[in-house]
C-alpha cells in the first residue's frame, strides 16, 4: 500500500509525500494539487486547513 509509504518514510521528498496523500485522501486531481501556494494552507492550533484554488474551466 501506498498510503503508509506516504505517511512514515523519510526517504521520499516531503513535497511529494504532501501531493500524494492529498491525492489519496481528498481524491484531488494533480492539475488542482499543483495550483497550491503557501497561502492557500494556513496552520493553526487545531491543525491544518487547506483551501483550495477555484477551478478555472
Amino acid at each position: 500500500m501506498i498510503k503508509p509509504r506516504l505517511l512514515v518514510d523519510d526517504t521520499v521528498v516531503a513535497a511529494d509525500r504532501v501531493a500524494g496523500l492529498l491525492g489519496l485522501l481528498y481524491a484531488r486531481r494533480a492539475t488542482r494539487i499543483t495550483r497550491l501556494t503557501g497561502k492557500h494552507v494556513a496552520v493553526t492550533d487545531n491543525g491544518v486547513v487547506c483551501r483550495w484554488p477555484r477551478s478555472t474551466g
